[in-house]
């Protein structure tokens, strides 16, 4: 996916997009870690979040077309405050009466105590929340005002209802991208500034990719795309290549597919709420070693339920198996200078 437009539009990216803005960086990598820099952290991506039982059967009572449950996006926590801002990605906006409006009611009936009974929290714990919902800047202003005419419709049938904003995605000639908020939440919230001038999250170059490398290379909640599915094998290949150069000969050694999963998003996995998504990443991953890892040396892998047992008998084992994955690492093709401005992050992880 080379072309911008679609790219700022694209789920993944800008899933990726706000967990890169929540990472403490402090190297010049060509990201502002502009929630990071707020005090934001993810505290769980794709969590299920259920409406309190009294909740649900009030709007049923007032006819309020919602879901009674619904899995942002990601939810960001800011720990000195105790505020959580519920994250939802979209590339385009919608209308008060589409399907996708009755997710975005709960979003907005998750305001306060009532996220907190979601969450589990101490009933004494005082909390503070709001919804932002991230498209692309041409739809930013139209989803805005859906926002604000579902939280009307919310707040005059007697409900609470969090505070809602967007995030617009919009970028440059020179393949920069910019976020843009209205200057009412950014100011009442602190998230930019005292304008609504637009901020430069990431230093683009010409003719390059602005991808910065996915923490979340593949959502099996979301559509299906080549590239994801080969960032994800390389990454597995590569996490397989450091074991198996650690390991000692003769050996055999367990690993865990979860455990490959964890290395492979960079700690994404385990705050990952979404357990279907879970599930479906680990069948794929588990389908991944099986035929295409496991099937090049039958006699070096046996599967053990969730994890492999690794079986190295000989140093002309290893150095096979080493040769082989090192000739298939590179599962992904980039261009050259695609990931140029982004070499140092995964070391930044480390």
């Amino acid at each position: 996916m080379n072309n911008i437009d679609e790219l700022v539009g694209d789920h993944l990216f800008q899933l990726n997009l706000i967990l890169w803005l929540t990472q403490p960086i402090t190297a010049d990598i060509g990201i502002r870690p502009l929630l990071a820099d707020l005090g934001f952290s993810v505290y769980s991506i794709s969590p299920p979040l259920a409406l309190p039982i009294h909740i649900r059967e009030k709007i049923r009572e007032m006819n309020l077309s919602a879901q009674d449950a619904c899995s942002p996006d990601v939810l960001l926590n800011r720990k000195e405050a105790d505020f959580f801002l519920l994250v939802e990605c979209k590339k385009s906006s919608f209308g008060v009466n589409s399907t996708t409006a009755e997710q975005a009611r709960t979003l907005l009936l998750l305001e306060g105590q009532v996220l907190g009974e979601s969450l589990a929290l101490s009933p004494t714990t005082i909390v503070d929340s709001a919804v932002s919902f991230v498209t692309k800047e041409d739809q930013r202003s139209q989803m805005q005002l859906t926002c604000e005419n579902l939280k009307k419709e919310i707040t005059d049938k007697g409900f609470k209802a969090n505070l809602a904003f967007c995030f617009g995605i919009k970028y440059d000639p020179e393949n920069s991208v910019y976020i843009e908020i209205d200057s009412i939440a950014a100011n009442q919230f602190g998230l930019i500034g005292r304008d609504s001038e637009a901020i430069k999250i990431i230093q683009g170059q010409p003719d390059t990719d602005p991808r910065p490398l996915y923490f979340i290379p593949l959502d099996p909640a979301v559509e299906q795309n080549e590239y994801g599915k080969k960032t994800l094998e390389q990454r597995l290949l590569g996490e397989l290549l450091s074991l198996i150069g650690r390991v000692k000969v003769p050996s055999k050694t367990l690993f865990k597919v979860e455990d490959l999963l964890e290395k492979a998003t960079w700690g994404m996995y385990n705050i990952w709420g979404d357990r279907d998504a879970r599930t479906h990443l680990k069948r794929q991953v588990k389908s991944f070693l099986k035929n295409k890892v496991a099937a090049m040396f039958p006699q070096n892998f046996q599967q053990d339920q969730d994890a492999w047992i690794l079986n190295i008998e000989s140093p002309k084992d290893k150095e096979s198996i080493l040769s082989a994955f090192q000739k298939t690492e590179k599962i992904e093709e980039l261009k050259i200078t695609q990931f140029d401005l982004f070499e140092e992050d995964k070391k930044l992880l480390h």
